[in-house]
């Protein structure tokens, strides 16, 4: 079944969906404009949340790919507390818990390019919750450094990951995508994090990373972004562990060993 027109938009503020009342529209769902994002609050817990309200109908397909989506849990995605139809607009929307932090490009762009003894646990964290998902059958299809949350707890960052479940509901077809595709959008953000930068690739080439940088580095991060001769990455972890294995042994890390003995 194809998914219908998108319908026009509304003001949904002081609306309730399910257990949700709307306070205030805050964005966009990320795609480009399409959906509505609502800071609603769920009464009976008394607790913030946000609700994001499509403008595109699902299909049949999308719709499963978004309940196998909405049961995923890892410490490091952020929760889908409820979906459904509202009656009235014939709107679908979905409730996701509120999560108190900033985007990973927000944060790139106030603090530049992410400390490595930041970074390799941040990472490791990422690339965690991208291999459980993929362990599931469940991709994500929109990394990027918006979807990455950045929470700071007593000076060590760690990630929580959104929008798990919103790209199987907004395609409406029935691709399924890649775990490879994921990958790569693994090696942009880490690429991003490590130099400020976004990569253009050209013929198949990915600009180095520069600086005191191995070229191991820039090797791992082509095995990301573009299809080489050795192949991709197996998984997400197999990304990091390389990838922090041998930023562990950089000059960079060596350097600042050397400064704190």
């Amino acid at each position: 079944m194809a998914p219908e027109e998108p319908m026009p938009d509304s003001d949904l503020c002081g609306r309730t969906l399910g257990e949700f009342v709307l306070h205030a529209r805050i964005g966009d769902g990320g795609s480009g404009g399409t959906d509505d994002v609502y800071l609603g609050e769920q009464r009976l817990l008394k607790r913030d949340v946000v609700v994001t309200v499509l403008h595109q109908r699902p299909d049949d397909v999308g719709l499963q790919r978004f309940m196998a989506a909405a049961q995923f849990e890892h410490p490091y995605a952020a929760h889908i507390y409820d979906f459904g139809l509202d009656g009235e607009t014939g709107r679908w929307w979905f409730a996701t818990e509120m999560v108190h932090g900033i985007t990973l490009n927000h944060w790139l762009a106030k603090h530049g390019p992410m400390p490595l003894d930041q970074f390799v646990p941040f990472f490791e964290c990422v690339a965690q919750v991208v291999q459980a998902a993929h362990d599931r059958g469940i991709l994500h299809r929109n990394l990027r450094p918006s979807s990455v949350m950045v929470l700071d707890g007593a000076g060590r960052l760690c990630p929580m990951l959104l929008g798990f479940g919103l790209d199987q509901l907004t395609r409406g077809d029935t691709e399924t995508g890649s775990p490879a595709a994921d990958i790569q959008a693994l090696g942009v953000i880490a690429y991003e994090s490590l130099t400020g930068r976004v990569p253009v690739i050209a013929d198949a080439q990915v600009p180095p990373l520069g600086g005191d940088f191995s070229p191991d580095l820039d090797r791992i991060l082509r095995r990301a972004l573009v299809q080489s001769p050795e192949g991709g990455h197996p998984g997400s972890l197999a990304l990091a562990t390389e990838l922090c294995t041998a930023l562990r042994t950089s000059p960079h890390e060596q350097l600042r060993s050397a400064a704190q003995q």
